[in-house]
């Protein structure tokens, strides 16, 4: 009896200083917010007030309050209790969908051959520019031979097939430089357009730099066969600059055009060299 007693004077005090509203039976507690969600409790026999809270993780005597039970030990089983209400964190916002890149013109995809406004092909349109050489450009050199009006109108065709080569490529403060071991030809190409090509004469007896010049710190000074023409020949040092690193081993390959010709290596893209002496990278 006094222990009745004493929960019931305990509980007088919490509900002196609780809202009204917050001891309103299960039933008719307040009610939640749409955006909430709460959870409900079942009394099994044999539980008590004190060992539900414990397993929630919640006060005794604020189950009690939620629930209007004035003696913690008067709850009985079937009964249904209010133990806590949340408000659940919002889904999040869905990715935006990537906007397919468009096809280059005249291309078919399964993206762009699917219907839509119509209008017919012209008659009997042939197999294009590249039809006009007897040796068509192909692979990378015909991307970019086909895909730019001025790249062709300024090279026209080629006059000689696709020509892989092992070599060296070299970056420099102004430039670039690549070996092409298997012709024995250097370009020089400048940062500001313009292109020189040279034979490579380096040999094995041949010195591979200059012990007598110091670049500066973080440069270097080029070696071997892009070392021997930028050293010997007239303009081609002060034109590039010192190098940014050593050279390094590449692999490439170069066709001749009516107008020039394109080079490649990985790393680089494609240098569509004119015979006017300038360039453009692609």
């Amino acid at each position: 009896m006094r222990r009745i007693l004493l929960f019931g004077i305990l509980l007088a005090l919490l509900v002196s200083l609780a809202p009204v509203g917050a001891l309103a039976p299960a039933a008719q507690a307040s009610a939640p917010a749409s955006a909430q969600r709460c959870v409900y409790h079942t009394v099994r026999y044999g539980q008590n007030l004190s060992s539900i809270a414990v397993y929630y993780g919640v006060n005794m005597w604020t189950i009690a309050q939620r629930n209007g039970i004035w003696n913690p030990d008067h709850i009985y089983a079937g009964q249904t209790l209010l133990i806590y209400c949340y408000t659940p964190k919002p889904p999040p916002a869905p990715k935006p969908t990537p906007t397919p890149k468009p096809a280059p013109s005249g291309a078919c995809t399964a993206a762009t051959c699917q219907g839509g406004s119509y209008t017919a092909p012209p008659a009997q349109p042939g197999d294009g520019a590249a039809a006009a050489c007897s040796i068509p450009p192909q692979n990378g050199f015909g991307n970019v031979w086909m895909r730019n009006a001025a790249v062709r109108d300024a090279l026209g065709c080629p006059s000689a097939g696709e020509q892989g080569f092992s070599g060296a490529q070299q970056t420099f403060y102004s430039g670039f430089a690549v070996a092409n071991d298997t012709s024995k030809t250097i370009y020089v190409l400048y940062k500001d357009g313009r292109w020189q090509q040279f034979n490579n004469t380096w040999g094995g007896g041949d010195v591979v730099y200059n012990p007598g010049l110091t670049p500066p710190a973080g440069w270097c000074q080029p070696e071997y066969g892009i070392g021997k023409v930028w050293r010997n020949e007239a303009g081609v040092s002060q034109g590039l600059g010192w190098g940014r690193a050593p050279a390094s081993a590449t692999n490439g390959s170069v066709q001749q055009y009516q107008g020039g010709l394109m080079l490649w290596t990985p790393g680089s893209g494609v240098w569509v060299l004119y015979n006017n002496g300038t360039y453009k990278r692609f």
